[in-house]
């Protein structure tokens, strides 16, 4: 009788397989593995997002607590923050998470794959899987690039011949894998290589903000090139980049002025939208609503006074996004618990771009030129700019800007103007660190928690491998 059941039971069970051939045909949530062309290209865009978490946008030079710590005795900033606030040599604890290192690690994962596998998908034309393969390569190397922003030192003949930099990953591989850290030569040397091979191949056409398209690979390029201070090799790629802005339309600079609501500003949330955002590494809008009153305690540290005072006419609509004096229609708002004279930007350090946006490109592509002794095209470059930015009627430069030097150093001045209280002028920093022309800039380099002073060293300008890295790659101890 019970060899009979278990018979009935087999055949039962064959009848039920039998008439769900279609539920078993359907792969698992997250086990499917890439052939077509659309699953490499989905990977690509469909990707986490990176620098979450960044800890560097508190090492800008613009931020600063009040008078008596408020943002250290109160706000949520952790440990880890307050530390890169200080320009301490040892940000990290061992069971933090350091994302401007993990999150690119992670990303170069999954882009590795596509590249060693986009091109013998089952599908798609030669052409349309070189352009996916070139995107992965170029997203690589921006990754490797950034990387190397935080944790290399800056980029000159001296430091690039000797100084340990980032590894350089390229295989998807994960198993008797090592990655020694590279020399910054060699990482620098890789980033172009990748980029430049893969230029020619970029599709023209641009399909979402995460994706790399051939504007987006030039910008990206010269963005390189501009961050080692070879301004006459990024020329050629930031001028491929602008004008293709120019022809295209999809993509552009905000008119500021059509901004404006009953008097005062008013910043769209633009997540997704942004047509400023030519590459976006972060899925938080750069500019936003001020909406949360209550989570203004938990934001950005202040913005200095002296620093808006110094960079800041009355007449420019980016002065109301860090000032707080207009209402809830401003993409800032002023904190009620601080004296009237600090300035609280409603934008937390996760809503930092570190991407390519079409801004970057109109003043890179004017400091290039202007360092090229082509002060005339630069000058009509940053006009242009300006009077997407400023009241009409003032957005001219300046009469006393009226040589060569002053002119480079308007166009960096714009650059802090239009990345205020974002922490982006971290990467200024790094790069004008020697430049002569810049030195004065170094007085704004202090940071206080109320009761000290801290003062930024040409060594703080490379953070350490945190610990958390250390452990599971223990021959980083050695050099780091």
């Amino acid at each position: 009788m019970k060899k009979i059941k278990i018979i009935i039971q087999l055949f039962l069970m064959l009848v039920m397989l039998s008439g769900c051939t279609d539920y078993l045909d359907v792969k698992p949530r997250g086990y499917d593995v890439p052939e077509k062309l659309e699953h490499y290209a989905g990977l690509l865009y469909g990707k986490d997002d990176i620098f979450t978490l960044s800890v560097f946008p508190n090492m800008s030079f613009e931020f600063t607590t009040t008078e008596n710590g408020y943002n250290f005795a109160y706000s949520v900033l952790g440990a880890e923050d307050m530390n890169a606030y200080k320009w301490e040599s040892d940000i990290f604890r061992t069971d933090d998470v350091c994302s401007e290192w993990n999150d690119p690690c992670k990303q170069l994962y999954t882009i590795n794959l596509v590249v060693d596998e986009v091109l013998q998908a089952s599908d798609g034309t030669e052409d349309e899987k070189k352009a996916v393969w070139a995107e992965a390569r170029v997203m690589r190397a921006w990754y490797t690039f950034m990387m190397a922003q935080f944790f290399g030192a800056p980029y000159n003949e001296n430091t690039a011949a000797s100084d340990l930099c980032v590894p350089i990953i390229t295989t998807s591989a994960t198993v008797d894998v090592e990655f020694p850290r590279a020399r910054v030569q060699e990482v620098y040397n890789y980033v172009i290589t990748e980029m430049e091979e893969s230029l020619p191949f970029l599709e023209d056409r641009e399909e979402h903000f995460k994706r790399i398209f051939m504007p987006t690979g030039n910008a990206m390029l010269g963005k390189v090139y501009w961050m080692m201070g070879k301004y006459e090799k990024a020329l050629p790629y930031l001028q491929v980049a602008k004008n293709k802005i120019d022809s295209d339309g999809s993509r552009g600079l905000l008119n500021y002025n059509d901004l404006m609501e009953e008097g005062e500003i008013s910043y769209p949330n633009v997540a997704k939208t942004n047509p400023e955002s030519l590459y976006s590494e972060s899925i938080y809008p750069r500019l936003w609503l001020a909406l949360y009153p209550s989570f203004i305690e938990s934001t950005l540290l202040h913005v200095k006074t002296e620093v808006l005072e110094k960079y800041f006419t009355p007449n420019d609509y980016r002065l109301a996004m860090v000032s707080g004096l207009n209402s809830g229609l401003s993409a800032y708002a002023q904190s009620s618990l601080d004296p009237s004279d600090y300035y609280y930007p409603n934008s937390s350090r996760i809503a930092t771009d570190i991407g390519v946006t079409v801004a970057d490109v109109y003043l890179m592509y004017a400091e290039c030129l202007a360092r090229n002794s082509q002060t005339t095209e630069a000058e009509s470059v940053l006009t242009e700019f300006r009077e997407n930015r400023i009241e009409p009627g003032y957005a001219d430069i300046p009469a006393d800007v009226n040589t060569q030097e002053e002119l480079i150093k308007f166009v960096v001045a714009e650059r802090i103007r239009e990345g205020i209280g974002m922490g982006t002028t971290w990467f200024d920093m790094r790069r004008l660190w020697d430049d002569s022309l810049f030195q004065d800039m170094k007085q704004y380099y202090t940071h206080t928690d109320g009761i000290d002073t801290y003062s930024l060293t040409k060594e703080r300008l490379t953070m350490k491998i945190p610990p958390s890295v250390i452990i599971w790659n223990p021959e980083y101890q050695n050099n780091n």
